[in-house]
């Protein structure tokens, strides 16, 4: 009988195979837990991605640290073949589904990381009586502490709640459907954008009083939100097909999804580019198309309007804003 499940997560390792300063701070700390509680079972989690450039698994490494920390094998369970916080918390999930005597899961994580975690396996583990227990961080964690509130922010937008009746059984049916829909709504958010480039081209070529470009403005934000409204619903249906890869193990086409491509350096550290990928839904397509709209009003406002007249319109428009909204 197994009532206690010690949930030891992954950090890090080197392509030396040896694990990085909080991976082992979290290992120690489940040592210490399984030399307390006798009764205690633990899950190492994670295998590849960017935190593991070796060619073992994250988890063999967390099991052999534990192993040479005295931990009997029949103590450790198989480790999750996981690359992030959300496949752990549905790995654990379904490594437990034929153990139903487990009532209490006692989770295994870092400071900088607590947060996110809470909330993930606070979602995930509804009806268990969930522990979290918090190793030290490693110096220098500044920008890793900065970037996880980012990383909660977009678990908390993009979580999907999937009701896991039955996690042996993969369902096919509902996500072939999606699938259907997830098509449905990406292509049609496509032929907004060419309606409104289709938009820009016929006005320039035939209107040239104020008034007609303001009515072309208005047509194509129009179809600007239009396609945001299709893409967004694109991008739910595509988080729900997400969800149900990652809670019943199945990789899916939904996997290949573009993302932000701004992740070098300091820059997309930086406030305005976090909250622009949140905005965007970190989406490259919607911040592109929202670029372009952008262009062809301002390409529409410059041929209707002379240069001086567009100053005092922005001029205008900055001290509206400054009076009312600073």
């Amino acid at each position: 009988m197994v009532a206690n499940i010690l949930v030891l997560l992954g950090n890090e390792n080197n392509e030396e195979e040896e694990l990085a300063d909080n991976a082992k701070s979290r290992a120690i700390l489940a040592v210490d837990l399984l030399k307390k509680h006798i009764d205690y079972k633990v899950i190492p989690t994670g295998a590849f991605g960017d935190f593991n450039k070796s060619n073992v698994p994250h988890g063999e490494l967390l099991r052999r640290f534990l192993k040479s920390e005295g931990i009997k094998e029949d103590r450790i369970l198989q480790f999750t073949r996981t690359s992030n916080t959300v496949q752990d918390a549905y790995g654990v999930l379904r490594a437990i589904k034929n153990l139903p005597e487990v009532k209490n899961i006692h989770v295994i994580t870092s400071k900088f990381h607590m947060n996110r975690v809470k909330y993930i396996f606070g979602r995930a583990f509804e009806g268990y009586n969930i522990t979290y227990y918090q190793a030290d961080d490693a110096e220098n964690m500044k920008d890793l502490t900065v970037d996880e509130e980012y990383k909660l922010k977009r678990t908390e937008k993009e979580w999907v709640d999937i009701a896991n009746f039955d996690l042996t059984q993969n369902p096919d049916k509902y996500y072939t459907q999606l699938g259907f829909e997830f098509r449905h709504y990406d292509n049609f958010s496509y032929f907004a954008l060419v309606g409104a480039f289709l938009s820009f081209g016929f006005s320039c070529s035939n209107f040239t009083k104020p008034i007609q470009i303001v009515g072309s403005v208005f047509v194509i934000i129009l179809f600007w939100i239009l396609y945001i409204r299709l893409a967004n619903t694109a991008s739910s249906v595509r988080r729900i097909m997400i969800a149900i890869e990652t809670l019943y193990g199945v990789p899916g086409i939904s996997w290949t999804r573009t993302t932000f491509p701004i992740e070098f350096s300091g820059f997309s550290k930086c406030r305005f580019v976090q909250t622009m990928k949140l905005w965007f839904n970190y989406s490259i397509v919607q911040f592109v198309a929202t670029l372009l709209m952008l262009i062809l009003i301002g390409g529409l406002i410059c041929h209707a309007f002379t240069f001086a007249e567009i100053i005092n319109v922005t001029l205008a428009a900055l001290c509206f804003f400054d009076i009312y909204f600073l």
